[in-house]
């Protein structure tokens, strides 16, 4: 399937496709988006223990250090805004450079190193 049809085809997805739960988003989502993005399903990390013991619902693995980019999903249209401070901390636990943050109707990406407040980013 070409990259625009599977676009598509996660665009159109409605709450009775993908399910109500965190893990329905990540798995109907989320991963394929990120296959698209050419990340192998190994070089996900689910359920990973940031250094503090938050759980964080997908590590990329195999990237630089300095790249590391944290994902959390959340039921589906859940308000996004009700995470930010855990997400900001998960961000600054494992000095990530971009966290995303999605919930099936919505996906943010923070870029915590900008310079601005984190929030903004």
């Amino acid at each position: 399937m070409e990259i625009k049809q599977t676009i598509e085809r996660i665009a159109k997805l409605r709450e009775q496709d993908i399910g109500s739960t965190e893990e329905n988003v990540k798995q109907k989502v989320i991963v394929p988006i990120l296959e698209l993005l050419g990340h192998k399903r190994e070089s996900l990390e689910f359920e990973y223990r940031t250094r503090r013991g938050g759980k964080i619902d997908i590590f990329i693995k195999n990237v630089p250090p300095d790249c590391k980019v944290i994902i959390d999903t959340k039921n589906y249209n859940e308000n996004l805004n009700d995470y930010l401070e855990q997400i900001k901390e998960y961000t600054f636990d494992e000095a990530a450079l971009l966290t995303v943050i999605a919930n099936g109707t919505e996906i943010r990406i923070y870029s915590p190193l900008r310079g601005v407040a984190f929030e903004r980013s």
